[in-house]
């Protein structure tokens, strides 16, 4: 990988998306952070994109739903889902579509970080 990775943000929880993109950031990773999946859809940087770190449990479209309208596009990116409801038939639907890692809130920062560099092949990983 010649540049920092791109990673999207999408959390309705403003207090966690901010947290979520600045820990990304501290990393030295890009991250463009969006409150809707709607929006993140709609942004120029998702189909740049290298990972996706997404809540489940969002007004409109859920972090499953943002996965699957991106698959049936064609872009397949690594996928972390986060959730402060986790719910074993969820994590099943999440495990189907693809979906690397199904992280509870509140989640673990070292966990974020270490599972998107094994995702993207990172060194130190």
């Amino acid at each position: 990988m010649n540049q920092e990775p791109i990673i999207v943000i999408v959390d309705d929880d403003e207090h966690v998306r901010k947290a979520t993109e600045s820990l990304v950031r501290s990393v030295g990773w890009k991250a463009d952070a969006y409150e809707s999946a709607e929006r993140a859809i709609a942004s120029e940087t998702l189909p740049n994109a290298d990972f996706l770190v997404t809540d489940l449990q969002m007004p409109g479209m859920s972090g499953l739903d943002l996965r699957d309208h991106l698959l049936r596009r064609g872009v397949d990116l690594p996928t972390i889902v986060i959730t402060a409801f986790p719910d074993e038939d969820q994590r099943r639907r999440a495990k189907m579509a693809g979906v690397l890692f199904f992280l509870e809130k509140p989640f673990d920062g070292g966990t974020l970080v270490s599972s998107i560099s094994r995702a993207l092949g990172l060194a130190g990983a």
